[in-house]
Order: structure tokens, then sequence, then C-alpha cells
């Protein structure tokens, strides 16, 4: 039979169960612990070319850079994850929009007509271009037609881009905005490429377009300010964007756009109407055909300085605003070219 413990051996038992229990739980400490040694994060060497601006001239609008960019044949095809492709037309996986990919295989250039077929609500299309970063170039949104409901109808809008791309890749996407949240549906993703050749637009703007905008609505207002007006100085903008063929149309975009930052409502410089027909220039925008309180004000602003721009682009002699080449009135309810 063993003999109890004494008070010093059952205290001496009792101080390695202790020992033995903090060895364990410092053992298991530091085993859950994570590792101070963190592995180094190695950055993805860059591809993208920075498009640098191209040197200007005394014209309004000069095509100037031809520097290189390596691009992608314009042979490959397009590809997307989320859509279908069948011959020269991608559709989203539902066969809800497509749209047609041949004139969307080469580099861009202003502007891009691009058609296809949606089976949307309301029929209204949306688009917008991106460069490789992620950054919107361009947005806009055109109508199907003829407006069936149940089946696909045609559709068909120009892409103007009035920024130079820092990229050479870029995406076009068509989409339908959810009649529930406007979040982007049935996404039709197409690559682009954009070329190095650039235009660069000129514009002039009142070089004090606070005392310009005040007394100008004194004109409107009053009847005063005319001459003070005309006494104030001018300076050029120039504005590089992807290479057009179309300087009147380059000139009015650049300059509407421009406009639209720095004074009244954006959707008041919506165009509506653009043709030439020489000598003439026909401008339509929105503040043009659907008025509000204050609008004359607005126009007495931007109205001379529209004239100045168009008028000073090669073959414009004169600025027909609220009707087409062929006389008739512009509807308020157009869509923005």
């Amino acid at each position: 039979m063993s003999q109890p413990l004494s008070h010093h051996g059952r205290i001496l038992y009792l101080f390695v169960i202790v020992l033995v229990l903090v060895t364990g739980m410092v053992y298991i400490w530091r085993w859950v612990q994570p590792s101070d040694e963190v592995p180094p994060l190695t950055s993805p060497t860059s591809t993208i070319s920075t498009i640098p601006p191209a040197t200007t001239s005394s014209t309004n609008v000069v095509v100037t850079s031809t520097l290189p960019i390596t691009q992608a044949s314009s042979t490959e095809p397009v590809t997307t994850s989320t859509s279908m492709i069948t011959g020269n037309v991608v559709c989203d996986a539902t066969k809800s929009i497509c749209v047609n990919v041949d004139a969307l295989n080469k580099s861009f250039e202003n502007a891009l007509a691009v058609t296809g077929t949606a089976q949307v609500f309301e029929n209204v299309v949306s688009w917008n271009v991106r460069d490789a970063s992620g950054t919107v170039l361009g947005k806009g949104s055109t109508l199907a037609q003829p407006a069936a409901t149940g089946v696909a109808n045609p559709f068909a809008f120009k892409v103007w881009l009035l920024s130079a791309p820092t990229t050479t890749t870029g995406t076009l996407n068509v989409f339908e905005a959810s009649a529930k949240d406007g979040q982007p549906i049935h996404v039709v993703s197409v690559p682009m490429q954009f070329s190095s050749k650039m235009t660069a637009v000129r514009i002039q703007l009142p070089k004090d377009m606070a005392q310009w905008t005040q007394l100008s609505y004194n004109i409107a207002q009053i009847g005063q300010g005319t001459a003070q007006r005309d006494a104030l100085a001018w300076e050029t903008h120039t504005v590089m964007i992807p290479f057009t063929s179309h300087p009147l149309e380059a000139t009015t975009r650049v300059l509407l756009d421009t406009l639209h930052n720095i004074n009244g409502p954006a959707m008041a410089y919506d165009l509506l109407y653009f043709s030439y027909a020489s000598p003439h220039a026909y401008v339509t925008i929105r503040a043009d055909v659907d008025g509000w309180a204050g609008v004359s004000a607005f126009q007495s602003v931007v109205t001379p300085i529209i004239e100045q721009n168009l008028k000073a682009v090669p073959g414009v002699k004169d600025v027909v605003r609220g009707t087409t080449s062929d006389g008739n009135m512009v509807s308020p309810d157009a869509l923005p070219l």
C-alpha cells in the first residue's frame, strides 16, 4: 500500500503539473501565430504605351502625330467572356443585345459607327468606352427602331471620344440599363484598339468667362453691355482627340463639351442635330428647342461663342440653329447624337 505524499512532495507534484501545462500552452501559442516573414509583392510589368500630345499649328483642326504603337492584328477574332459570337456578330448570353463587329476590328477613329439589334426595356440601348485602365472615355444611349415590342429591333449610334486615350487598347460596352437599379445588364463587351494618330482641335473662349457671362445676362435682360462684351479678350484652347476626318463636327463637339463644364446645365448642350451644307453649318442643341425660364440669358452667353468657333472652320459662313438642312424643325424629343 503506497504511502501518502508528504507536504513537500505534494507541492513538488503540483509544481511539475503546472510546469507541464505552461510549457504546452506556450508551444501551442507559438504554433498558431502567423509567420513574420511576408514574401514581397511583385508588381507586373506594364506594357501600356502612353500617347504623347501632338504639335499643333494655326488651323482649327490639324492631323499630326504618327507615333509607332504596337497593335494587335486586325484579323484577330473579337472575343469576350460573356458573349456569344456568330459570324461577325457578338451577342450577350441571352441574345438580348447583338453588335456587328465588322467596323470594330480596326484602330478607332472619330466617329465610329456601331450597329446591332436589341430586345430591351423601352428599346433604350446604352454604351460606354473604357480604356485599359477602366477610365470611361465616352458614353451615350440610343433607341432601337422601330420600337416594336417582343422582337429584336435594329439600332445605330456613333462613338465620339473627346479626349486622348492614355492606353493603346480599350473596350466598347453595349448594354441595357436595368429598370430595377440602373445597373448594366445584357452586356456585350468588344475589344478596341486606339490609334496613335491624333487630331488637335483648337477652340476659342472668352478669357474672363465670368465677366462675359455677366455682360451677356445684361444684354439679354436690359439691353446693355454689348460694347463692353465685344471688347473682352479671347484665348485659344487646344484639345487632343483620336483622329477624325470630320473637323467641323469635332470642333462642335469639343466646344459643347468644354462649355457644359464651365457654364449652364449639361443637358442644355446635348447635340440633337448636326449637318453641313456649304456654306451653312446646321447645329441644334437642346437649349435651341426645349425652352425654360432663363433660356434667353443662357443663349446670350453661348450663341456668340458657338458662332465664332464654327465660322472659324474653313468653308463655314453661317450657323443655323433649330432646323435641319432641309428646313424641318428639330424635335425637342430627339436623343443626343
